[in-house]
């Protein structure tokens, strides 16, 4: 039987490993450690077999299709502020994929589908565009 808070303690010490040099989390958008932690998340959507894309403002999304066509959107930002907390935003981005794994696991299937969403840049400390990629996808971006 598999440990998810353990699981998800392990997911979450490696992203904290993409990261700027310094104390805490220091993940800026479109950097090499925004990078590093995107293909990281892409590998686990890819291991529980999810749809993955990438949209224009960065989020990695990853779809679980469900048995209608009702979506049901979880997520957040994977981007940090200078020396963040190493769960700040990312953890609500590892926890429903661990979740999505754990039904998979059970062989339980959802009358609805599942995109998880990994924010960029939501924070707005490399660009004063300050949650650009939910403003996105909320089409309330200008």
């Amino acid at each position: 039987m598999t440990d998810y808070g353990q699981l998800a303690s392990l997911h979450l010490a490696d992203l904290a490993k993409f990261s700027q040099e310094g104390e805490g989390v220091t993940r800026f958008p479109y950097t090499e450690e925004h990078l590093l932690a995107l293909n990281y998340l892409r590998m686990m959507m890819q291991e529980i077999g999810l749809t993955i894309q990438l949209d224009d403002a960065g989020t990695l999304v990853g779809r679980y299709q469900g048995n209608s066509s009702q979506t049901f959107y979880v997520g957040s930002h994977q981007d940090s502020v200078r020396n963040g907390g190493p769960y700040d935003g990312i953890m609500g981005v590892v926890v429903p994929i661990l979740a999505l794994h754990k039904l998979k696991e059970d062989k339980i299937t959802l009358p609805f589908s599942v995109e998880i969403l990994a924010f960029a840049d939501e924070e707005g400390v490399r660009f004063p565009t300050a949650v650009l990629g939910s403003r996105a996808i909320a089409g309330s971006y200008d």
